[in-house]
């Protein structure tokens, strides 16, 4: 296949770097005196592109999720699911990092990680580790699912919870 060149910007800790990548791989030099502890390979996540990341890498990114916006955080989690369908990135260890991601109180990350979620236990899950997934999802949502309240939201609000309140009760078996 061909190679394109494709504007990259990257984000951490200490600023940006963006560059054109004209190669399947690439290197950027980052004017830091030492490696950060994060690095965001799509910056505002304005690239059309998915990234390859070790579950390290993206473990790095989850432990610091609260200095990355809505949209870099929704680009991590469509780079995880990215990693499971290619098959360079276990599920275990993506479950992992969406577990840390889902601390997040923003309506739309939780949104987007209950719709992974619900991709994963499709396309992943099977019989034998239905019941482990199942307690993840219990964990790492049961007690919001449980807290939630339709009385007086709007329609919007409604259909966001509704989606957290299914996934717990159908996926993580829990009788909210």
């Amino acid at each position: 296949g061909s190679v394109w060149s494709v504007p990259v910007c990257l984000r951490y800790p200490m600023g940006r770097r963006c560059t054109i990548v004209s190669a399947k791989r690439a290197k950027v030099r980052l004017p830091t005196r030492r490696c950060p502890a994060w690095i965001h390979p799509n910056r505002d996540a304005r690239g059309y592109y998915y990234s390859s990341m070790s579950a390290k890498q993206l473990e790095a990114l989850a432990r610091h999720h609260r200095e990355l916006s809505v949209a870099e955080i929704i680009a991590v989690v469509d780079d995880i699911e990215a990693g499971i369908d290619m098959g360079h990135l276990r599920p275990g260890r993506a479950l992992a990092v969406l577990e840390m991601l889902a601390t997040s109180k923003d309506r739309t990350v939780t949104s987007t990680i209950v719709g992974a979620l619900r991709r994963i236990h499709r396309t992943v899950i099977t019989p034998k580790t239905q019941t482990a997934f199942a307690a993840f999802v219990r964990r790492t949502y049961g007690a919001r699912a449980r807290a939630l309240s339709f009385h007086g939201k709007d329609r919007t609000r409604m259909e966001h919870d509704a989606q957290l309140y299914e996934l717990v009760g159908e996926v993580g078996r829990d009788p909210v």
